[in-house]
Order: C-alpha cells, then sequence, then structure tokens
C-alpha cells in the first residue's frame, strides 16, 4: 500500500459522522408534599441555629419563621427566581430572632444550612435512606456535635457564678464545675449539686430541713467509704459562665456535712449535668 493511500484511508476513517444521544427526565412534583418537606426541613435548621446561639426555643416563634421559609421556598418553585430561597432566609431569621441578634442569626442560619446540607447529603451517599431520614439524621448528628462543643468549652472555665433562689431568698455563689461529681438521687436519678455547709446554714436558714423537708444522697469520699447527705429541692438555679447564661427551675441540691473548699475560694460543686445548653 502507498503512502497516498495510507493517507486516503486515514481520512476516511476520522471524518466518519458521530451519534449523539440525548436524554431528558421528567419530574412530577406535588405542591403540599414539597411544602410540607420544607417545613420539616425548615424547622430543623431554625431549631439548630438557636441552639448554637443559645436562644430561648419555642414551638410558636419557630414555627412562624419556619412557615416564612417554606412560603418562599414555594414560591421559587413556581417562579424559578433565584433570590426568593434567600429572602426567605432571612425572613424566617428575622422572625425567629429579636432585634439587635437578629443579623448574628442571619449569618448562624446560613452557616447551619450549609453544615446540614452538606451532612445530610454524606450521608445520604453512605446510607441507602430516603431524604427526610437523611436530613434527620444529619440534625441529631450535628445537635450532637453542637452540645459537646459547647460542653468542653464551659467546662474549660470550670469556676463559675451561680445564683440560688429560695422561698423569695436569692444568694450567689462561686461554683466549681466538678466532671467527677455523679450524684443523682437514687429514685428519680436526678442530678445533684452540693452546697456548702456554712453557705446552706445563711442561705436556707437553720431549719431549712423541718421547714420543707429533704431527701438523703448516698455519696462516696476519699476517707469515708459510705455516707449521706440531706438535699433540698430549690425553685431556680441560674448559672453564668463567660459563654452565656442559663437557668434550671427546680434543681435538686446536697448540703454537704464539710466545708468544701479549705480556702473557700467556691461554695458550690456544680454537677456537669446542671449545665444546660
Amino acid at each position: 500500500m502507498t503512502k497516498e493511500h495510507l493517507s486516503l484511508e486515514y481520512t476516511v476513517i476520522t471524518q466518519q459522522p458521530r451519534e449523539v444521544f440525548f436524554s431528558f427526565v421528567y419530574f412530577e412534583v406535588y405542591i403540599d408534599q414539597f411544602f410540607a418537606e420544607q417545613l420539616f426541613f425548615g424547622y430543623l435548621l431554625l431549631y439548630l441555629t438557636m441552639l448554637a446561639l443559645g436562644e430561648k426555643r419555642t414551638v410558636r416563634k419557630i414555627l412562624t419563621a419556619d412557615f416564612l421559609f417554606a412560603i418562599f421556598q414555594c414560591g421559587y418553585l413556581f417562579t424559578e427566581n433565584r433570590w426568593l430561597p434567600a429572602a426567605g432566609l432571612l425572613l424566617s431569621a428575622a422572625a425567629a430572632f429579636e432585634r439587635g441578634r437578629r443579623i448574628r442569626g442571619i449569618f448562624f442560619l446560613f452557616f447551619i444550612t450549609l453544615c446540614f446540607g452538606g451532612t445530610a447529603q454524606a450521608v445520604l451517599s453512605l446510607l441507602p435512606v430516603p431524604a427526610a431520614a437523611g436530613g434527620l439524621a444529619a440534625f441529631f448528628l450535628l445537635r450532637f456535635l453542637w452540645k459537646r462543643i459547647k460542653i468542653c468549652r464551659q467546662l474549660k472555665d470550670q469556676e463559675v457564678s451561680v445564683s440560688l433562689f429560695w422561698e423569695n431568698k436569692s444568694m450567689t455563689f462561686r461554683a466549681l464545675v466538678d466532671t467527677g461529681n455523679r450524684l443523682r438521687e437514687p429514685l428519680t436519678r436526678q442530678p445533684v449539686s452540693i452546697l456548702d455547709a456554712e453557705s446552706a446554714r445563711k442561705f436556707l436558714g437553720d431549719d431549712w430541713d423541718r421547714k420543707k423537708g429533704f431527701f438523703l444522697i448516698p455519696y462516696h469520699s476519699i476517707g469515708r467509704e459510705h455516707g449521706w447527705m440531706r438535699a433540698v429541692i430549690l425553685d431556680k438555679m441560674c448559672i453564668r459562665t463567660s459563654s452565656g447564661k442559663s437557668e434550671i427551675e427546680r434543681p435538686l441540691f446536697a448540703v454537704s456535712n464539710e466545708r468544701i473548699s479549705l480556702k473557700d475560694s467556691y461554695q458550690v460543686i456544680l454537677n456537669p449535668e446542671h449545665i444546660k445548653i
């Protein structure tokens, strides 16, 4: 075969026509189902955002903001206006957060949305589950991680300020967050913090146990294999840390039989479970 023949054969082969195939996907969306899905995911996003910011979470406040979020998502479905989802996030954040905290709320809502979307996508790629189940798994995972992060941050600064309320009286004490304090009331399994004996006398009075009665809390300590402390349910406790403030209704406090700090640097040993997120 000559050089000319080779050149001609190459030209013929390379100029063969190509076949191109196109495929089309048809989607059918039910507006009521879509609206319910947006309500579901919007509620999860708003809950996580308010949890991250330490906002007081009420069903009415979250549902109001969630309804706005779902309406704007449905509006995007009809109009294909790409700005509607962002506007929905802005308005839902404005409805969920108080004035003065809205800018921070908007920022966190966008951030949580990105984290939630990435986590849900990872779950769906690993597990053959429906989208709603993947979103719920992402919600619980992010909530668990955020709570662990906040607890670690709070336990870094182990000395906090605690205000106790009982029978129209209140006093503020220095408290030590003791990660080794796992005291619980035996029947209800309620966590128990400890109040110094002298502080209890000043705050509760000498005959507090006769007025209200008391619980008996078993404990172990160095030098004493087994002992009992009297405990009382207070009206309220307010805990102030470097990251914010939290309140606990009807906390259970045991009264120490002796001083809990030799230098009186703190008067309360706080159960770590009493630090609410």
